[in-house]
């Protein structure tokens, strides 16, 4: 149990032929460089999740050239990063509101561009949009906004955040954030990335 403890939890999958796995690897702290334990780090896009171990590391094995991943721990800002296999990074969380997250590549201490995580549904938006696009799936798309939640749950700085798409798209989705119920206590206080469901225009 007590060489279990030193070692990052690590969420392998399992190999198919002979594709081979690709390490990433990478650390949690705060400001002041203490780890963060139990932090969440997460592929985008999929449902496997690794949490940080007592020295704040994690470990990712894919076969994938490069991995999205989203990191988030209680009352510090969340962050994505795009890694890459055969770096150490590390990420480094401040308390909300002392200074926005930044994450390193540890050889030679680079500073890796980050982006706002993309944030799990929202049921009452969702809800929302539904009653505003009805459900017609073949006349929406989908739009990947970016935006923060005010402490109030209000949604405010939005801006697009995925592959360009029609102006008149990126207008509707910003307004349906801009008039969306409030959002609730776990968004706010934070940026996100936002796939935003849009009817025909």
């Amino acid at each position: 149990a007590a060489a279990d403890e030193k070692e990052p939890r690590t969420f392998r999958m399992e190999r198919s032929g002979n594709v081979e796995l690709k390490r990433y690897s990478g650390q949690v702290v705060d400001r002041d460089l203490r780890p963060l334990v139990g932090a969440k780090v997460f592929v985008e896009g999929r449902e496997d999740t690794v949490l940080t171990r007592s020295d704040g590391e994690f470990v990712l094995e894919r076969a994938d050239d490069q991995l999205t991943v989203g990191v988030l721990y209680p009352l510090r800002e969340p962050v994505a990063v795009e890694l890459k296999p055969s770096e150490e990074y590390r990420v480094v969380l401040p308390s909300l509101s002392l200074s926005a997250p930044s994450v390193l590549r540890q050889r030679g201490q680079l500073e890796v561009p980050t982006l706002a995580p993309l944030a799990e549904p929202n049921d009452d938006f969702e809800a929302y949009l539904s009653q505003r696009i009805g459900s017609d799936s073949a006349d929406v798309t989908v739009v990947r906004m970016a935006f923060s939640v005010n402490r109030r749950g209000e949604v405010k700085s939005v801006s697009p955040a995925g592959l360009p798409v029609d102006k008149d798209l990126q207008r509707a989705a910003k307004a349906l954030l801009l008039a969306s119920p409030l959002w609730p206590e776990e968004f706010r206080r934070r940026r996100w990335r936002y796939d935003v469901r849009v009817g025909k225009q």
